[in-house]
């Protein structure tokens, strides 16, 4: 395969190979910054030590928080609901 690709290049003038490997340096570098960005957000919703917090950034953080815990017992009740409800059904 490596030598069809070289032949291609010589023949078309272009770079195969060197479009592929830019390609890929620029993916990894855009899946590190994510992975940094992810990695400081999971220690910011941990609230880590080492982390430096202002009140508003925590009072967002709170506000993140109550939201999920809201999604979260809205998803229980439904299930508890629907346990009922096929619990009711069988009697």
């Amino acid at each position: 395969v490596k030598g069809f690709v070289e032949r291609y290049e010589a023949a078309t003038h272009t770079k195969v190979w060197s479009d592929i490997r830019q390609e890929r340096r620029a993916e990894l570098e855009k899946v590190a910054k994510m992975c940094d960005l992810l990695e400081k957000e999971l220690r910011f919703m941990t609230v880590d030590d080492g982390e430096q917090y202002t009140v508003p950034s925590l009072a967002a953080l709170e506000h993140n928080l109550e939201a999920a815990m809201h999604k979260v017992r809205s998803e229980k009740d439904r299930k508890i609901g629907g346990e009922m409800s096929y619990l009711e059904n069988m009697v």
